[in-house]
């Protein structure tokens, strides 16, 4: 009796140790921290782009508990990370965009994340293991609830364990985040939101010719598409503070604007407006540097206008506008180098430039000025210019000849056939397109022709010329 006893006994013992083995069995774990990639060596964390507001990311994957499964004697057993998943996800994120100058801050921008895979496994038939990871982000503007932007990243490895090769997951996924800066294009759009239009200290006048409000008007009948990729620096000054000023230069300088925002779709919050006081040497150095520098991408297109005198250093030939506070007597401090000019804009990342300058720097009277007792010189504009497709230049006149204006017409002719060929003149065909190329020609010989019954020679310039750049489209 005793021994049967014994014997049941210990089949039951053995069956509870059985028992007792198999629900003390815990899934394998994988630490979190061990799939934080390396910290980039070429890290740019001093770059100062815009701030977001970081939420936390969302988990979207099915089964959330655990990233994979093993399969062992006794067949699949799971796989989790110590803490949950989508902390390693927002890490990774927040390092990559920190890296670019995206950082985490108060701002009328949220980033959501949404973590569609975290997997690892075995392969079949194999006994290497594989990873995936795929993670969606998306940028919205908190107020208007609407997406400004979206990408899905994902990752992957390929290893001999589960641990090494999730690691290379995410290190693949953060490699891939590093490289895509498609997120810096949304900073135009944060810049106005919180800074608003780019307007003149004060309250602006409004024009009280007949001709212009006219051509106001009609011209606020059109309504493009705003583009927030397009970007413009718009300078007019008629009146200037020590010297004679240039007529019709108000006029033209607000009707371009016009024509930009309603006709070509440049945003009214994306152009820099300066008139007369508003158009000092210190301005023109702020707007056409740094202003445009902080919002321009490789995807903007940028238009430079100028209406008012230009003039030549008697020394050196070297052509300068004349801001509001010029001096022709100290161009060297007071004047703002045309060879300045093309040095900023080729320096931006735009896809392309346009620059448009109803002036010019013969010295010999229209639109130009020069020192007291030096003679008009033979200025050639062009030469400033930087090599390079992207930057296209429309000038008034050639170096010897002057930038005439318009009693009839009211403005400057240089300006006056631009806007009409930019509105539908310089496309004979009615196609839809203007061209840099067919716009040209309609200017050129428009202006020539009406200089002339002004006694008057005056040929408008391009550069570059050739059949890439006059075949580029502006509208």
């Amino acid at each position: 009796m005793y021994k049967a006893v014994s014997f049941w006994a210990a089949i039951l013992l053995s069956l509870s140790a059985i028992a007792g083995c198999v629900s003390l069995k815990e899934p394998d774990m994988i630490r979190t921290d061990t799939l934080l990639p390396a910290v980039s060596p070429t890290s740019r964390i001093e770059r100062q782009e815009f701030p977001v507001v970081f939420e936390r990311f969302i988990d979207e994957r099915s089964d959330r508990s655990t990233v994979g499964t093993r399969l062992g004697y006794g067949g699949p057993t799971p796989v989790i990370a110590d803490r949950n998943i989508v902390d390693v996800f927002e890490k990774i994120v927040l390092r990559a965009f920190e890296n670019k100058g995206v950082r985490q801050g108060a701002s009328p921008l949220a980033l959501k994340g949404n973590v569609k895979s975290a997997a690892v496994g075995n392969l079949p038939q194999s006994n290497s293991v594989r990873a995936q990871v795929a993670l969606e982000l998306v940028l919205t503007n908190v107020a208007q609830r609407s997406r400004l932007w979206y990408r899905t990243y994902t990752g992957e490895g390929i290893g001999a364990n589960f641990e090494t090769t999730l690691s290379g997951a995410f290190q693949d996924l953060s490699a891939s985040l590093e490289k895509d800066d498609s997120i810096l294009q949304v900073k135009p759009t944060y810049l106005a939101l919180v800074q608003g239009p780019v307007k003149p200290a004060g309250e602006e006048p409004a024009p009280t010719d007949g001709v212009l409000v006219r051509e106001l008007q009609e011209i606020a009948a059109f309504q493009s598409t705003p583009d927030p990729n397009r970007f413009a620096v718009v300078m007019g000054v008629e009146k200037y503070r020590d010297i004679n000023g240039v007529e019709y230069a108000a006029a033209d300088a607000r009707l371009v604007r016009a024509y930009l925002n309603r006709l070509l779709g440049y945003p009214e919050e994306n152009i820099a407006f300066l008139l007369n006081d508003r158009a000092t040497r210190t301005d023109l150095e702020k707007f056409l540097g740094p202003w445009l520098k902080n919002r321009v991408n490789e995807q903007s297109q940028v238009f430079v206008y100028y209406a008012g005198h230009g003039a030549p250093d008697p020394k050196t030939g070297e052509a300068f506008i004349v801001p509001y506070d010029g001096d022709p007597n100290y161009l060297g401090k007071t004047g703002y180098p045309l060879r300045d000019l093309y040095a900023a804009l080729s320096d931006l990342p735009a896809k392309r430039i346009i620059v448009a300058l109803d002036a010019c720097f013969s010295g010999a009277g229209g639109r130009s000025v020069i020192a007291k007792g030096a003679r008009p010189l033979v200025i050639s504009q062009q030469k400033s210019a930087p090599p390079g497709d992207h930057l296209v230049i429309l000038s008034a006149a050639s170096g010897a000849q002057i930038s005439t204006s318009s009693d009839l017409r009211k403005h400057g002719l240089f300006t006056y056939y631009l806007l009409q060929g930019l509105r539908g003149e310089a496309d004979p065909q009615k196609t839809g397109a203007i061209t840099v190329g067919h716009l040209f020609q309609y200017v050129r010989a428009n202006v020539e022709r009406e200089a002339r019954r002004q006694n008057v020679e005056q040929t408008p310039m391009l550069h570059p010329t050739g059949q890439e750049i006059e075949s580029l489209r502006l509208r």
